[in-house]
């Protein structure tokens, strides 16, 4: 039986494309609470990938993106569509916020 152990992803979304949880070539790791933070007096809209590690995200028409969700100004909301999934080995679940610097993401889960 393969062992499990917690992960955890808290930072600051800068305005750019950046992975927020990866796995290497042997993990599996489940998401399982995404909950983001807007800081700002201005709604930001965060969009989420969920791909492998070695395809690029690609936005607006035609795009890759999973998901995408519109945080209210100074609100705390729980990103339920970027939830749930399990990362196999060599993914990553990559975020990237409207609005650079405003947006706090906290991510846990399970790492098998």
């Amino acid at each position: 039986m393969a062992s499990l152990t917690d992960h955890q992803t808290n930072r600051r979304l800068d305005g750019t494309i950046e992975t927020v949880v990866s796995t290497n070539s042997s993990q599996t790791k489940f998401i399982g609470m995404v909950t983001l933070n807007n800081t700002s007096s201005n709604n930001v809209t965060v969009t989420a990938w969920r791909l492998p590690a070695a395809t690029s995200s690609t936005e607006g028409s035609g795009s890759n993106e999973s998901a995408s969700i519109n945080v209210p100004a100074g609100r705390s909301v729980i990103f339920y569509d970027a939830m749930g999934h399990a990362l196999g080995p060599s993914s990553e679940l990559r975020m990237k916020a409207s609005v650079a610097d405003v947006v706090n993401v906290l991510i846990t889960g399970t790492t098998e």
